[in-house]
């Protein structure tokens, strides 16, 4: 690939400063809120600072810490386990995260030899920095990447004015998708406000004469019945007798319910040998007993039949007591 016209190829390292967090002492450390937060790995999660189960160092005069002190627009990197399956444990420094201080295994980046300092986070976010963390993390108990091998990552950088201009395009897009994001949570809690009206009815407080499910009350409207779905519904279990294995294999999502196992992994994670697999059937229900608590349910519908991992609970229900797809919707919820 050509080079574009003033742009440079190079090491990271040139255009950093670098430092790694101070080894803090975790039997001297304090809950009180007087003191100043402490950034350990833990804390740096994708995209942003995580403050549960803060640990902060009590104020003293200490001159060894002053150059750990955090301030806003620096970056940090999680040094352990640097990407995990939910992304890279990397971090803005933003207002609300100071003050604060930079723990061992932790580093801070700060531009510098005319790397634009908003420019930084976007080198370090992209696909090419991930995969670059993917192949040099160390494959140990705790896979960890040095701070010689974040300098040594290969960069292309654009002369200052399109660094400028790329950083302020991109950070359109952060403010969009943080406000898409936003708005998802508020439909989401919209949605579970039209549950409790349609599917539970009107919430009411009192505990003599109405249900409490999940810490509320709600009233029924006296047409409606209260069962349990073992009322309703029975066990299947199925064994596939298909020599020929023609029956495709399903896997159950946490969004999309049963999909095509091929399809959803993308290669084959099932058993040559199926034979002992359940067969499921258009209308029936199943879950992996082990990801239940994720709300991984799934309710066939875009096939006739298909065969599921001996792992998962396969079960009916009474057509003439429960419509099926009704049934999947409150199952789905996470009242």
């Amino acid at each position: 690939m050509k080079i574009p016209d003033g742009w440079k190829k190079s090491k990271l390292g040139l255009y950093i400063d670098l430092l790694i967090g101070y080894p803090f002492k975790s039997k001297d450390y304090i809950y009180e809120k007087s003191g100043i937060r402490l950034i350990r790995g833990d804390n740096v999660i994708q995209g942003k600072i995580r403050w549960n189960d803060v640990k902060r160092w009590e104020i003293k005069k200490d001159s060894n810490i002053k150059k750990y002190y955090l301030k806003e627009k620096d970056f940090v990197i999680a040094m352990d386990r640097t990407w995990v399956k939910s992304g890279l444990k990397a971090s803005l420094i933003t207002s609300n995260d100071i003050p604060s201080l930079l723990v061992q295994r932790v580093a801070r980046l700060r531009s510098k030899n005319g790397l634009y300092r908003n420019f930084l986070p976007n080198l370090i976010r992209s696909h090419k920095f991930e995969q670059y963390v993917k192949g040099v993390q160390t494959e140990t108990a705790v896979p960890h990447i040095s701070s010689l091998q974040i300098k040594e990552f290969s960069i292309l950088l654009p002369p200052l004015p399109e660094q400028k201009a790329i950083a302020e395009l991109l950070s359109t897009w952060d403010e969009t998708i943080e406000k898409s994001k936003r708005l998802i949570v508020e439909k989401e809690k919209r949605f579970k406000w039209l549950i409790n009206k349609l599917v539970f009815g009107q919430l009411r407080i009192n505990i003599n004469s109405h249900e409490f499910i999940n810490g509320h009350f709600f009233k029924y409207p006296k047409e409606w019945k209260y069962i349990r779905i073992k009322n309703i519904a029975s066990e299947l279990s199925i064994r596939n007798t298909d020599p020929e294995n023609k029956l495709t294999v399903l896997s159950c999502s946490k969004y999309d319910g049963f999909v095509n196992s091929l399809d959803y992994f993308g290669k084959k994670v099932y058993s040559d040998d199926t034979s002992n697999y359940k067969i499921i059937k258009k209308g029936e229900f199943g879950y992996p007993a082990n990801h239940i608590e994720e709300g991984s349910i799934g309710l066939l519908s875009h096939c006739e039949k298909g065969i599921v991992s001996p792992i998962y609970v396969t079960f009916n229900t009474d057509s003439e007591k429960v419509f099926q797809p009704f049934l999947y919707k409150i199952l789905k919820t996470n009242l």
